[in-house]
């Protein structure tokens, strides 16, 4: 009987990393990440850019998980995120409370799009999440919390 593929062939190993090579290519196209840049703190500390942004906070209010800006250009599945309007007081308790017990500054940058694109900014104690751009535009951020951690260990370290 003949197989049409033998695993004990000089070129198997070959198929098997090209066939998880295009997997892996289709698989990340549509996906995201964080890019961290300390400059974008500021859009949080100080006044925020309410036309270009719409803001969004994860978590407790009085323990927040992450703050972001996703560009008005896209929308936000908002299912794990609370809107909050930027120039309210109670924007600016929500930052206020975004910490490290450990001392560390919290980490701010921008939200990437596949392609590198910049489709937000990101204040939070966590260092990554998941980020996914669905075909329709719609941006999917998932919380950065991780409650299979013991007492949240991998909040503070990568």
């Amino acid at each position: 009987m003949t197989r049409f593929f033998r695993y004990d062939s000089p070129t198997a190993g070959l198929w098997i990393v090209a066939a998880l090579a295009v997997l892996a290519t289709a698989c990340a196209g549509n996906y995201g990440y964080i890019h961290a840049d300390p400059s974008v703190a500021a859009a949080f500390r100080g006044q925020p850019d309410g036309a270009s942004y719409r803001f969004y906070f994860s978590g407790r209010e009085g323990v927040p998980d992450a703050v972001i800006g996703i560009d008005t250009r896209f929308a936000l599945a908002d299912a794990l995120w609370t809107e909050v309007d930027p120039n309210t007081q109670r924007f600016r308790d929500v930052v206020s409370r975004v910490f490290r017990p450990d001392g560390e500054a919290v980490t701010a940058g921008w939200i990437m799009g596949p392609g590198s694109r910049r489709i937000g900014i990101w204040y939070s104690p966590y260092h990554r999440t998941n980020v996914r751009v669905d075909p329709d535009g719609t941006v999917v951020v998932f919380s950065p919390y991780s409650p299979a951690s013991r007492f949240g260990a991998d909040r503070y370290f990568p």
